[in-house]
């Protein structure tokens, strides 16, 4: 996994755990929310041996927990509102639009999206 990767996966991680905290919800009912089981939840939240989270939540996932927390995808994802501005209908037609890709479409757009924000944050210094 790059390093881009990585950080964005520690993020998203850090910050489930801090929602979980602040709202004062369990690990199953966010899971109960997500239609996932209460391991994949604990997958999510926890660090592998080697300091890298066990699981990732898939794509689809992430509108749910973005809804169960009450907070927009650049939140979950600890992104900056400057750096991108996007509407809850926004999220759920980029996923949408996401789903119907074919995996060789869904690889183009992941890489594409990290060459863009590799050129962003390169822009910014």
């Amino acid at each position: 996994m790059d390093r881009e990767m990585t950080r964005a996966s520690e993020t998203l991680r850090a910050n489930m755990r801090r929602l979980l905290h602040e709202s004062g919800k369990s690990r199953s009912d966010l899971a109960k929310a997500c239609g996932v089981s209460k391991a994949a939840v604990t997958g999510w939240l926890s660090d592998g041996d080697d300091g890298k989270g066990k699981t990732f939540a898939r794509i689809d996932r992430i509108p749910a927990i973005c809804d169960f927390f009450g907070v927009s995808i650049n939140e979950l994802f600890g992104i900056k509102k400057e750096f991108l501005e996007v509407t809850k209908a926004d999220e759920v037609e980029l996923v949408i639009l996401y789903r119907a890709l074919s995996d060789s479409g869904k690889n183009a757009v992941i890489a594409g999206l990290r060459e863009y924000v590799n050129s962003i944050k390169h822009e910014r210094g």
